[in-house]
């Protein structure tokens, strides 16, 4: 068989395979949800129900099966809206975008396992299933790195939209109030703020070197209030400036030892 002919039978076998896939788009998703959820489940919660989660699942696999069917090139496949939508709730919630790449690996490796299904049923011959599953896993796996890139952007997007908006509003209530000059319980200006006035704080001053990235920044806090021991997410007040960054303690009490996995001493070194 010529090299032509071998690449029209594995064409055929794949159109095959997508059309029968198709037809069973919703009993796929179903089933790879449930997988994924079994795995991650902060990928449901609040506003992101498993239907979301199904609805964003299902128009990614319509998304593959139509461009196997009809040959459509992954970059010119466009992005499902609904799992886009789903990325920017992840995001809203606080979910990381570690969590929605991990997810799209786990979905791949499930709808991995529905195409030798269906491989399996059409009975191939061995040297013909391998040429099969390469075209169709290969089309999957580009189709996912491409997706999830898009997906990333649009998390990162939202997310950063989210702390202008959180910081915003802390900012309104700090100034209100500074600038009122009503005495006011430590208690009623924490509630404000969502942060606690009445512990012990520590302040930093960070910054990038590039430019004013606040999320970085917000992640790198984040780290480092978690490193040691902090019992509130660190608080950014409002600043022109890059945002500095306050962590707390619960203990009322001074802290009588260096935050030794935070802070590690480094040696001068000359050359």
């Amino acid at each position: 068989m010529t090299d032509d002919a071998t690449a029209d039978v594995v064409r055929g076998y794949l159109l095959t395979i997508a059309s029968r896939l198709q037809q069973r788009v919703d009993q796929i998703s179903f089933t790879i949800c449930t997988a994924l959820v079994a795995e991650i489940p902060e990928l449901c919660g609040e506003d992101r129900t498993f239907e979301m989660l199904d609805a964003g699942v299902a128009a990614n696999l319509d998304t593959i099966f139509q461009a196997l069917l009809h040959d459509t090139p992954v970059d010119q496949t466009a992005v499902p809206e609904l799992a886009t939508d789903f990325a920017r709730r992840l995001a809203r919630h606080g979910v990381p975008v570690n969590t929605l790449v991990r997810a799209y690996r786990l979905g791949q490796r499930q709808m991995t396992e529905q195409v030798f299904t269906e491989l399996h049923s059409l009975q191939i011959e061995p040297t013909m299933q391998v040429s099969v599953i390469e075209a169709i896993t290969t089309f999957v796996f580009e189709y996912v790195d491409w997706v999830s890139q898009h997906l990333v952007g649009a998390h990162e997007t939202e997310h950063v939209q989210m702390l202008e908006h959180q910081n915003s509003i802390r900012t309104m209530r700090v100034r209100d109030l500074l600038s009122d000059d009503t005495t006011v319980s430590v208690d009623t200006a924490s509630a404000a703020i969502d942060y606690p006035l009445h512990l012990q704080h520590l302040a930093l001053i960070v910054w990038h070197t590039a430019d004013d990235d606040l999320a970085q920044l917000q992640r790198f806090a984040d780290g480092l209030a978690a490193a040691v021991g902090a019992s509130a997410r660190p608080f950014s007040p409002p600043s022109t400036a890059p945002a500095p960054g306050f962590g707390c303690r619960s203990d009322p009490h001074p802290v009588n030892s260096p935050p030794r996995s935070a802070i590690t001493p480094t040696r001068n070194r000359s050359h």
